[in-house]
C-alpha cells in the first residue's frame, strides 16, 4: 500500500493533515508517508527548516511529481473543479481523500475507506476530528532559536489575534474584545504576563501600547511568503502551546494547532 499526502493552506492546516495521514499509516501498516510539500505564497518555505527530520518515515516527494502539483494543482481550483480533480486524481490512486471527504468526519470512518486499497491520495486541509497532537513535529534548530530569544515566563496566557487573511474571524472578533478579555485576566492576577501571536502590524502595536511590560511578541515580520515568516509563525504556535490559557478564535487552524500541542489548556473564544 502506498500512501501520499498533499497538505493544502498554512502552517496550521499542514501539519494537521500531515498527522492524519500518520494515522492512516498507522492504521493499515503504511511506510513511508509520502509528503507532496508545496511551496506557494501560503507557505514558502521547505520543509526541513520549519522541521527536524521526523520520528517516523517520510519520504518528500520530488522531481516531476512534485512539479506537476505545484503548477497544475491549486486548493481553490480543487475545491472549484472537485469532480476534474477527482477524475484526474483517480487515474492514479484508487483512494482518493479530498476537503469534502474529511471534513467533519471521525477518524474511524476515513480507516474504513483505506482498508483494502493500494495506492491512496489524501489532498485537503483539513484533518480529522479529534485526532491531532502532533507529537510527530519537532522544530527545527532555527526555530528553537527563536523560542529561546522569547525567554518565556514559566506562567503566561496566550493571545492569537488573526487579521489579514480570514474574514470571517474579522468580522466576528473585535480587536477591543480581545483587549477586554486581557484587562479581565489583570484584574484576576495582577502580575499576568500575555504572549502575542498576530499577523498584523497595527494590532501588535495596540497592544503594546495598551499592555507595555506586561507583554511579550515577537518582531519577526509573519509573512507566509518567506522562510523567515514561516519559521516565526511555528515559534508562535509553540509559544501559544505553552500557555496555561489562549484567548483566540477557534475558526483558527493556527489557534487550534497550538491548543494541541502540550498539555491540556483553557480557551477563552472572542
Amino acid at each position: 500500500m502506498k500512501l501520499t499526502v498533499l497538505p493544502f493552506g498554512g502552517l496550521g492546516n499542514r501539519m494537521r493533515v500531515i498527522d492524519s495521514a500518520f494515522l492512516v499509516s498507522e492504521q493499515n501498516d503504511i511506510s513511508p508517508v509520502n509528503l507532496i510539500w508545496l511551496r506557494k505564497w501560503e507557505l514558502n518555505a521547505p520543509f526541513y527548516s520549519i522541521f527536524q527530520p521526523f520520528p517516523k518515515m517520510l519520504n518528500l516527494v520530488d522531481g516531476a511529481v512534485y512539479y506537476f502539483f505545484l503548477y497544475l494543482v491549486k486548493h481553490i481550483y480543487v475545491q472549484k473543479f472537485e469532480k476534474l480533480y477527482r477524475f484526474i486524481f483517480r487515474l492514479y490512486y484508487d483512494l482518493v481523500l479530498l476537503d469534502n471527504d474529511i471534513k467533519d468526519k471521525q477518524p474511524e470512518e476515513i480507516y474504513g475507506l483505506t482498508k483494502g486499497k493500494k495506492r491512496i491520495l489524501i489532498a485537503s486541509c483539513y484533518g480529522f476530528q479529534n485526532s491531532s497532537n502532533f507529537k510527530s513535529f519537532l522544530p527545527s534548530d532555527n526555530v528553537k532559536k527563536g523560542l529561546d530569544r522569547l525567554n518565556l515566563p514559566e506562567s503566561y496566557i496566550g493571545v492569537h489575534i488573526r487579521r489579514t487573511d480570514h474574514s470571517a474571524i474579522i468580522k466576528e472578533s473585535g480587536l477591543e474584545e480581545f483587549v477586554e478579555a486581557c484587562h479581565e485576566e489583570i484584574v484576576e492576577n495582577k502580575e499576568v504576563k500575555f504572549f502575542l501571536a498576530t499577523d498584523d502590524r497595527i494590532v501588535k502595536s495596540t497592544f503594546q501600547n495598551q499592555f507595555g511590560e506586561r507583554l511579550i511578541t515577537q518582531e519577526t515580520e509573519l509573512s507566509r511568503d518567506s522562510e523567515e515568516g514561516i519559521i516565526g509563525a511555528y515559534v508562535d504556535i509553540l509559544a501559544l502551546s505553552g500557555a496555561e490559557k489562549i484567548i483566540c478564535n477557534l475558526k483558527s487552524s493556527f489557534a487550534e494547532t497550538a491548543i494541541k500541542i502540550g498539555t491540556i489548556k483553557e480557551v477563552i473564544e472572542i
